[in-house]
């Protein structure tokens, strides 16, 4: 079963639904940043061409809760935050984030 999850751009008083998400692991969602690496917004591919929705970091925050687990994600490594080389060894190295 394909679940579909809408998405309203515009004005939050529109009832037209411009674009649908396909909620499955082939679905490649990329975060968009802002500084210091907060959310600002998403692209997804859309009639073969990336479309990018600007939200606020508290709407993307509660949109990635919908799509995790059941999409893909493009670019999560800008979340993460090196603070702490804990143990080096040869090429490999231990990190811990927050």
């Amino acid at each position: 079963m394909n679940k579909r999850t809408p998405f309203k751009q515009g004005n939050e008083n529109e009832k037209q639904i411009k674009y649908t998400i396909q909620l499955d692991l082939s679905t490649i969602i990329t975060w968009v940043y802002g500084d210091r690496n907060c959310f600002i917004g998403f692209k997804f591919r859309w009639k073969q061409k990336m479309k990018t929705m600007i939200l606020d970091q508290y709407k993307c925050l509660k949109l990635k809760s919908i799509f995790d687990g059941k999409v893909s994600y493009n670019n999560l490594v800008k979340m993460f935050n090196s603070v702490k080389s804990i143990r080096e060894q040869s090429n490999n190295a231990v990190i811990r984030g927050f």
